[in-house]
């Protein structure tokens, strides 16, 4: 499973979680094959990002281990807060 922003989206890409609305009402339900009319309607109501099924896509340009790096010196200054190494943590597993 990987979150991905809308613009790489491609037909077949099949969620991995329902996707909603500000409101919490459900635009697609977690399942759903994408189509390109999907991808459209998910632009249309301004969803940015969304959970895809599978293995992590290729970004060009772009390396987890870079990201990871950069992630903990961020990071660095805040020492060993638990509350702030839980966030630094899930931050890494939504780009991964």
């Amino acid at each position: 499973m990987q979150r991905i922003f809308i613009n790489e989206l491609k037909p077949s890409m099949v969620l991995a979680d329902a996707v909603k609305d500000s409101s919490g009402a459900v635009i697609l339900p977690k399942g759903t094959t994408l189509t390109e009319k999907h991808c459209a309607i998910l632009d249309e109501r301004g969803i940015k990002k969304v959970f895809v099924e599978g293995l992590p896509i290729s970004r060009e340009g772009t390396s987890f281990e870079g990201m990871d790096k950069k992630i903990d010196e961020r990071f660095f200054a805040a020492g060993n807060n638990p509350l702030t190494l839980k966030i630094k943590d899930r931050i890494k597993e939504l780009l991964s």
